[in-house]
């Protein structure tokens, strides 16, 4: 007994031929670039921004540290009375006098 071989279609059908696929797939990835450069312009930018604020934030923090610094050295030398260098609170003052009215 003989066996017939049957040939099953083709894996790709006759509408749509192997090179129309093909370009199919390098639309596709033309697109897929494009928007990845997007993505990557948008970070790149985003970085930029961020260092920039981070060095701004660190400026700004310096000078805050100088004025507390500055204040701090203005406050010690208000306080510091001049005969024995000692630092004490401010110095008290006296209630005013009453005067007796009768």
């Amino acid at each position: 007994m003989e066996e017939k071989v049957i040939q099953q279609e083709s894996v790709t059908p006759v509408e749509q031929p192997v090179v129309a696929k093909a370009d199919e797939n390098k639309a596709q990835i033309q697109e897929l670039d494009r928007i990845k450069a997007e993505y990557e312009q948008q970070i790149s930018t985003l970085k930029k921004e961020l260092s920039t604020a981070q060095e701004d934030r660190v400026g700004v923090k310096r000078k805050l540290t100088e004025v507390y610094e500055k204040q701090e050295t203005k406050r010690k030398k208000s306080l510091k009375t001049k005969d024995n260098g000692k630092t004490y609170g401010k110095k008290p003052t006296k209630p005013p006098k009453r005067k007796n009215y009768k």
